[in-house]
Order: C-alpha cells, then sequence, then structure tokens
C-alpha cells in the first residue's frame, strides 16, 4: 500500500506541475499578443536586455542553491529534524549571497543610466531570490504549495498588465508588474514553512559542506547561462538594436514555454523522485523512472518541433502582430531546439543532478558554453540574431553528445533512437500533412488556417504513433485523465 501511494503520488504530483505548466502557456498566450502590439519590438527588446543582465546576478545570488537544495531535502525527506537543519542553513547562504548581489546591482544601475529605472525595478526580482524556497517543497515533493501560490500571482499579474499597460511608453510599468509579482510569489511561499520545519541548530561546518556543493551546481548554471542569456546580452551590445533584441525575445519565449511544457514539468517532478531512488540505490526502479521520462518528454518535444515549423508562418502575424517577420525565420531555426535539450535536460534532472554527478555535467555544459560564446561573437556580429540562434543549436546538440556519453550506461544511443524514431516519423508525417493543408487553404485567414493545423496535426501525429504502436499515446492519456489516480499502483510501462 505504501508503494502504491508513493506512485499516485508521483503521478498526481506531474499532474499538478503540468497543470501549472499549462497556466504558464496561457499567461504570455494572453499577454504577449498585447505587449508585442503595444512595447512594439523596441520596448520588448529593452525589458529583454536588462532582464538578461540581471540573469547573472540572480545567478550569483542563489548559487546552486535550488538544485543542490532539493537533492538534499529530497534524500533526507524522511527525517524532518534532518532537512529542517539542512534547510537552514542553505537558506542562510542564500541571504548572505542575496545581500551582496543586491548591493552590486544597485551599483550598477546607477552607473549604466540608459536602463537605470528599469534596472532598480527589478531589484525586486533580485530579492524573490532571497525568499525562493521552492526547493524545499520540490524536495519534499509537495509542490501544491508552490503551485498555488505562483498561480494566483501569475493571473492578478495578467490583470494588472492589462489594465495598466497602454502604450510604448509604458516598458517601466510592464517590468514593475511582471518583478512585483516574481516577488509576491516567493515571499508568500513562507506561509506554509511551519508547515514542513522546525527549528534547528545551524552548524558553521555543515554550512561549509553546504556551500562546497551549491558551487558544484553553480558552475553548470553560470555555464548554461552562457547560451541561455548571453545571447541576448550580445545581440544588444554587438547590434546595438533594441528591435533586433525584441525579435530574438519573441521567439525564444515561445520556445520557453514550449520546453516548460513539454519538459519542465515532467523532469522537475522526475528529479525529485530520482534523488531518493538513487539514495535507495534502487536501480530497476530508475530504469523505469528514465523511461517513463523519455515517453512522455520524447512524444510532447518532437510534435511541438514538428508543429512550430509547419504553423511558424500563420502563428507568428496572429501572435505578435505586424513587424515581427523575422521572428518566423527565428522558429525555424530553433525549432530542432526542442529536441535536443528534451535529451539532456532530462539527463540533467535525472541523472546527474539526482544522482550527485554534477562534477561530470560541468566539464560538458562548460565545452557547450564556451563553444556557444564563440560562436555567438562570430555568429552575432555577421547575422545578428540568427547568428545567435545558429550558435544556440550547435552548442545544445554538442552538450546532449556528451550528455549522453557520460552517463556510464544509464542510457545508451540505441534507448534514444528507440524512444524517439517512431515519434520523428510521425512527426514528419504530421509536417507533410501541414503543408498541403496550407497549400489548399492559402487562401483563408490565418486564424482558421491554424486551427486547421494544429488539429489536423494533432490527429495525425498521434494516429501514426498508435499505427506504429508507440506507447507513448497511451502514456500520456493516462497521466492527463483522471484515472492517474485511481491505478492501483501500476508504474508506467517503457
Amino acid at each position: 500500500m505504501k508503494n502504491i501511494n508513493k506512485q499516485i503520488s508521483l503521478k498526481f504530483n506531474i499532474f499538478l506541475n503540468m497543470m501549472y505548466e499549462i497556466l504558464l502557456i496561457i499567461a504570455p498566450l494572453i499577454t504577449a499578443p498585447y505587449i508585442s502590439r503595444v512595447l512594439q519590438p523596441e520596448g520588448v527588446g529593452i525589458n529583454s536586455y536588462v532582464s538578461s543582465l540581471l540573469t547573472y546576478f540572480t545567478l550569483f545570488a542563489t548559487l546552486g542553491t535550488a538544485s543542490y537544495g532539493k537533492r538534499i531535502i529530497a534524500g533526507a525527506r524522511d527525517n524532518t529534524k534532518e532537512y529542517s537543519k539542512a534547510f537552514w542553513e542553505i537558506e542562510l547562504i542564500t541571504v548572505f549571497t542575496t545581500g551582496i548581489c543586491l548591493l552590486l546591482w544597485i551599483i550598477l544601475s546607477l552607473l549604466y543610466t540608459n536602463y537605470t529605472p528599469y534596472m532598480l525595478v527589478l531589484s525586486f526580482t533580485l530579492i524573490s531570490s532571497l525568499f525562493d524556497i521552492s526547493w524545499l517543497y520540490g524536495g519534499l515533493e509537495k509542490f501544491q504549495y508552490t503551485v498555488s501560490v505562483n498561480s494566483i500571482c501569475k493571473i492578478i499579474s495578467i490583470f494588472c498588465i492589462f489594465i495598466f499597460v497602454k502604450n510604448k511608453n509604458d516598458v517601466l510599468l510592464y517590468t514593475t508588474i511582471t518583478s512585483l509579482s516574481t516577488f509576491i510569489g516567493t515571499a508568500t511561499m513562507w506561509i506554509f514553512l511551519p508547515k514542513e520545519v522546525v527549528k534547528a541548530n545551524i552548524e558553521f561546518n555543515s554550512i561549509k559542506k553546504h556551500l562546497k556543493g551549491t558551487l558544484i551546481y553553480f558552475v553548470p548554471a553560470i555555464a548554461t547561462s552562457i547560451y541561455t542569456v548571453l545571447d541576448k546580452t550580445l545581440i544588444g551590445i554587438i547590434t546595438n538594436s533594441d528591435s533586433e533584441n525584441g525579435y530574438y525575445e519573441q521567439a525564444t519565449k515561445v520556445l520557453n514555454v514550449i520546453k516548460a511544457v513539454c519538459f519542465g514539468a515532467i523532469n522537475g517532478v522526475m528529479m525529485a523522485r530520482a534523488s531518493f531512488l538513487f539514495s535507495q540505490n534502487d536501480k530497476n526502479k530508475l530504469i523505469e523512472l528514465r523511461n517513463s521520462a523519455f515517453q512522455l518528454t520524447s512524444f510532447l518535444s518532437v510534435g511541438a518541433c514538428f508543429g512550430i515549423i509547419g504553423t511558424a508562418h500563420s502563428f507568428v502575424p496572429i501572435f505578435f502582430g505586424d513587424g515581427y517577420s523575422p521572428v518566423i525565420t527565428l522558429l525555424y531555426i530553433l525549432a530542432s531546439v526542442i529536441i535536443i535539450i528534451c535529451i539532456s535536460s532530462a539527463l540533467n534532472d535525472i541523472y546527474y543532478k539526482a544522482g550527485g554527478k554534477m562534477k561530470e555535467a560541468t566539464k560538458f555544459v562548460l565545452v557547450g558554453a564556451t563553444l556557444n560564446f564563440v560562436l555567438n561573437i562570430i555568429l552575432i556580429n555577421k547575422l545578428g540574431a540568427y547568428g545567435a540562434a545558429i550558435a544556440t543549436i550547435i552548442a545544445e546538440s554538442v552538450v546532449t553528445i556528451l550528455f549522453v556519453n557520460g552517463t556510464n550506461g544509464f542510457i545508451k544511443w540505441s534507448d534514444i533512437y528507440y524512444f524517439f524514431i517512431k515519434k520523428i516519423i510521425a512527426g514528419i508525417l504530421m509536417l507533410c500533412v501541414i503543408f498541403i493543408l496550407n497549400k489548399i487553404f492559402s487562401t483563408i485567414s490565418n486564424y482558421f488556417l491554424i486551427m486547421l493545423d494544429i488539429l489536423c496535426g494533432i490527429c495525425v501525429y498521434c494516429i501514426s504513433l498508435i499505427i506504429l504502436k508507440d506507447t507513448s499515446v497511451s502514456i500520456v492519456m493516462n497521466y492527463l485523465t483522471k484515472k492517474i489516480l485511481k491505478r492501483k499502483g501500476e508504474f508506467i510501462d517503457e
């Protein structure tokens, strides 16, 4: 009965996280079309550029506490005193680092006069790093706390954007709303803290140990930011064009939402469970968990990749409005990143992070980060935002290859082939059908065309997988229905 409850809890957490990720999809679907038209590419670019600068300070403020803390809490979740002690010690580190970073950020804000108001407002986002204890609830597999709080704050921020942001001069107001909503969301998480932790004696030696552990997770986080954030910073510096950054921001915004749904919610829950299984040395359950993660994420990521390629030309004008045509080409280039990162993200969470193997992962990420930095310098200078997109594709591919080869048999290329080949075939068939529909119905409006593409595309993709006898369709359906809470403890079959 205990095992059955754990399995149901895992499925419920994945379902809960996926519902939250759906909210994260709905939010930009509602606000991005409005913001892109109101603020224009220049305004979007300003917010993107300043936010990219803040990312580096946020990374130093949190170090690697999110991933490290989740792993430590998950490993000790059966001992309240032990994980409470670890929580307070890790949080104390965050208080110290955030204080230093906040001081440096304010100084930079005052020196960077062109963007001073925007940067000062974003200080609330940096302060939120101090209050963000989602890693505690993640380690305890109690995602209802973070999901409920963040959902409420997200909904309120959406209403505020529509009520107060009215024209292209409201970039500062838009930045204020998003920054404050993040701050309030993280600060509110502390309301539930007394239910989960107790008082504990903090030891200086333990703090030193945790600091060393967070640094192991911090290095790959910094390296990863080089090819997820630095490209925006370099576009702003090299091209000196807010519009160019605005195009890139909108393209990556679409991809980030899709990536969050395709594997963000799933891997986040899987990591907490994998950490526990690693601590129990349960290799059989780890393989089952691996298979579950890859079946789900490959199904979603491959479908999304080919779906973007097929619908970008009609989606971008509808979603962002006039003046964003470069976003279409950027989406064509970047679509494959969804599949590439699907593999590396799953392995990073359920093998490297959960298994305490971040030293190995760090080496691989540093290689990709260095490559991406060099390619960005070369390609952005020649191709602008397109160059940044190409650099991202190459760097992510290299990192994924290194991640797979470094798992010591946890996953092999033959496994990757097994998980993806049928889905890629189905994706190609779906893309062909979409192209045919686009030719036949080229005269109808983009609104009806994209609805037709999506509906027919999903049907072709799923039916093709059923014909090819791929099990992922049935697995996904089990997760997205109420049966997830009623099944009698059967784990997902491979």
